[in-house]
């Protein structure tokens, strides 16, 4: 998989909260890459960001006795255009 594409729309497999992806940083120490993101729900210049290495977005999970991507995208961009 490819890193997400800023302004895409994901849904996250425990909360349901939709997040927007800002964009792919790299991290200082070293050259991991951090995907950065707010939720949909909430105004870019109000959210707050967060940070999770590409890996861990990437990667699927256990839920009960079947295994789920940790992110699912939902679309290229939040409801009302905003990002």
């Amino acid at each position: 998989m490819s890193a997400p594409e800023p302004g895409s729309v994901w849904r996250h497999y425990r909360t349901g909260h939709r997040y927007v992806v800002v964009g792919v940083a790299i991290h200082t120490d070293g050259d991991a890459s951090l995907v950065i993101y707010h939720r949909a729900d909430q105004p870019q210049d109000m959210a707050p960001l967060w940070a999770r290495p590409l890996g861990e977005w990437e990667e699927s999970v256990s839920v009960g006795e079947a295994r789920t991507p940790r992110f699912v995208r939902l679309d290229t961009r939040p409801a009302g255009g905003a990002s």
